[in-house]
């Protein structure tokens, strides 16, 4: 982890480098939707983060990037959790640090952006719904991480909601509960507090109205090629993303034919074909920032796929050559991330 953390200090930003971070940062010294403080969906309980922060004396844009570095470190933990069953330790490390270090997500990582943060809490919530032995207190801590996740970042709900409903036809009905009422409830708390913040509901309803006449107004106009798309981009070249995608492909299979890790295959490819929806179908597919908790869930995946086509211990070269090869390419731009703004 620690190694995680020097990564991500090495990325952090000395200013803004994206319009959104300016409004999540302007939301948490005060909200006004009416200047898009937040925008639309508002991300509630990052904007809450933010504002905590900056009570505490903490600049607001370096307060939320400090929060994601911090987030987007202790990521490797669930991360691991989640692929242990599946691949076993060595290679559930080097999945967490393989996801981790891909060019796109490494430099996205120290930003004052939800998608890193959001990521983390939906892997966590993916890692202790699937534990092999996960019991009611399990299985709500899940719910509950799945619930702030969506709070930090509401374009996650595909995601999560899909994943719950795996886990919900796998633990039976009487821990139903524990699974959907935790999160549910955050959720709705959240999202109440927010809009009685921020003027009530028909505030609220205005400001969505506008937001997405907009946004989906434009959507037409957006790339949907695949070889063009963020994911590509994440991943630096079209070809990069072929592999990547043929070797999860490979991995899902083996790790679905596997009693240990079916599981945590279900509930991983569910998140990733709600989130692949979203991406694909709702947002602009050509933004990297947005494709990043793809490449991020499917890296055991791929570590997956590598092991059924070399054997564990190339897996291990293979992983550990892709790391070295992301760093000569991000530390150079990550120079220009701390030095200009």
């Amino acid at each position: 982890m620690a190694v995680v953390g020097v990564s991500r200090w090495a990325v952090l930003p000395v200013s803004v480098w994206e319009q959104d971070e300016a409004y999540l940062a302007a939301a948490a010294v005060g909200i006004d939707l009416a200047e898009s403080r937040p925008h639309p969906p508002f991300f509630p309980l990052w904007v809450g983060i933010g504002a905590v922060l900056h009570s505490a004396g903490c600049e607001p844009v370096r307060g939320l990037q400090l929060a994601s570095a911090v987030l987007g470190s202790l990521i490797v933990v669930p991360l691991t959790m989640l692929w242990t069953a599946a691949l076993g330790r060595r290679l559930a490390v080097a999945a967490a640090l393989l996801a981790l270090a891909v060019p796109g997500v490494w430099l996205l990582a120290a930003r004052a952006l939800s998608g890193g943060p959001a990521t983390a809490l939906l892997v966590l919530a993916l890692a202790l719904w699937t534990r092999p032995s996960a019991g009611p207190a399990l299985l709500a801590a899940g719910s509950a991480a799945a619930g702030a996740a969506l709070l930090v970042r509401p374009q996650l709900a595909a995601a999560a909601v899909a994943a719950a409903l795996v886990v919900l036809g796998q633990v039976g009905r009487r821990r139903w509960a524990a699974v959907l009422v935790p999160g549910a409830l955050l959720v709705t708390t959240g999202f109440a507090v927010f809009v009685a913040s921020a003027g009530g509901p028909a505030e609220v309803a205005t400001v969505v109205a506008r937001h997405a006449a907009g946004h989906f107004g434009a959507l037409g106009a957006a790339g949907h090629g695949l070889a063009s798309s963020g994911l590509a981009k994440v991943l630096v070249h079209p070809a990069a993303l072929g592999l990547w995608l043929g070797l999860a492909a490979i991995g899902a299979a083996t790790v679905l034919r596997a009693e240990g890790s079916r599981r945590v295959g279900l509930a991983v490819l569910a998140a990733l074909a709600g989130q692949a929806a979203v991406v694909f179908t709702l947002s602009n597919p050509a933004h990297p920032r947005y494709a990043a908790p793809l490449v991020i869930l499917s890296a055991g995946l791929v570590v997956a796929g590598l092991r059924r086509v070399a054997g564990e211990r190339a897996s291990l070269a293979v992983v550990a050559l892709a790391i070295g090869w992301s760093a000569v390419l991000v530390l150079p731009a990550a120079c220009e991330l701390r030095a200009r703004p």
